[in-house]
């Protein structure tokens, strides 16, 4: 699945922390976005998600990081209209 670069910088509450069997990305994170900023000028795929509920899926070492609530993780979409999934990045 090939989706245009995206990027946006948000602050979540955590509903829930499913793993998975998925090897790149085995945790799946059931996230509210309570806000959604733009990065650089990049588009931003989750502004249009606040307040609603959203799966996004990250690296096993991120689970620790997973705590109720998220200032700021990266999150990008990647997939076209038929579908895809949420991808979340910490930063270093």
């Amino acid at each position: 699945m090939l989706s245009i670069p995206n990027d946006s910088l948000v602050k979540a509450k955590v509903i829930k922390i499913t793993k998975t069997d998925e090897r790149n990305f085995p945790i799946v994170s059931d996230m509210e976005i309570m806000n959604s900023d733009d990065v650089n000028d990049m588009p931003n795929f989750t502004k249009d998600k606040i307040g609603q509920t959203i799966k996004v899926c990250f690296r096993q070492e991120d689970e620790s990081k997973l705590t109720d609530s998220i200032d700021n993780v990266h999150v990008e979409f990647s997939g076209d209209e038929r579908g895809g999934h949420f991808f979340g990045k910490f930063n270093e």
